[in-house]
């Protein structure tokens, strides 16, 4: 009979009863030959069928976040509302910093007398003759109000647009947070303009 393999596979992958009382496994080499033929004939006659099934997986609802990826995601949402709260004080365009004026503000806590802060600041500064960034220090004893209001408790810290990060971060790794971050906001209002050097 005329696709009888294909009609009596297709019918268990669209849950139908299918009368067939043959036993896959036990096909001679010549008989799945012939029902791979049958099976691709049969598909491309009604590529519905392949479109139902898939259809019926998407309405399988997707396997609940660990509780670790909950926790985790609620951390950057919690970092990024108080980046929010705080931003025109972080980004203030009127404070001292170095770099590009219109670059990516990047808030940089340091102390006194520590030297990975002084490695972090000489990186940055280097950093900032190749990416289009702009670098504001605070001091986390003078500034302790603005630490304490995000959460900030170690220095060297930084505070980017979308995320915060505790402790030195190599140059290699803050480019290529940088170069997403300016991407993503070329994406969004095109590409930037040439900015002036900072004051």
């Amino acid at each position: 009979m005329k696709h009888f393999w294909a009609c009596a596979f297709l019918g268990c992958l669209l849950g139908a009863s299918a009368q067939a009382q043959t036993t896959f496994g036990a096909l001679t080499d010549r008989e799945r030959v012939a029902f791979g033929q049958e099976l691709r004939a049969a598909l491309r006659a009604s590529p519905e069928i392949v479109a139902g099934v898939s259809d019926r997986q998407s309405l399988i609802p997707p396997p609940a976040p660990s509780p670790v990826a909950q926790a985790y995601a609620q951390a950057v949402a919690d970092d990024l509302a108080l980046i929010g709260a705080h931003s025109a004080r972080l980004f203030d365009p009127e404070q001292m910093a170095f770099g590009r004026k219109n670059g990516v503000p990047v808030a940089l806590f340091i102390t006194r007398d520590c030297a990975d802060c002084q490695r972090a600041q000489t990186d940055l500064r280097a950093l900032a003759n190749t990416v289009e960034m702009r670098v504001t220090l605070f001091d986390l004893t003078t500034e302790s109000d603005m630490a304490d209001a995000l959460g900030i408790d170690s220095a060297p810290s930084y505070v980017l647009p979308n995320m915060m990060i505790r402790g030195q971060m190599p140059n290699i790794v803050m480019s290529r947070y940088l170069t997403a971050l300016m991407q993503a906001n070329q994406t969004q209002t095109g590409p930037a303009q040439p900015a002036d050097p900072a004051k």
